[in-house]
């Protein structure tokens, strides 16, 4: 089971303290994360899609489960 990366309150959806998340709605953004994570853009973007987060915790997870 997935974490919920979001939380609840009275104003709607809010995203927990300690989660770091990936923005790639930039190409700047998604440079830098792809090279953080090792990986090129449209395997980021994959990884996005697969696990329907924007988690890097999450993606960084996942990408390592499928090097190998």
């Amino acid at each position: 089971m997935r974490p919920n990366l979001f939380t609840m309150n009275t104003f709607g959806y809010y995203p927990k303290p300690d989660a770091e998340l990936i923005n790639i709605a930039e190409e700047q953004e998604r440079n830098f994360w792809a090279t953080r994570l090792g990986v090129s853009i449209e395997k980021l973007k994959s990884a996005v899609r697969a696990t329907h987060s924007l988690d890097y915790q999450e993606l960084k997870n996942y990408l390592q489960r499928s090097r190998t």
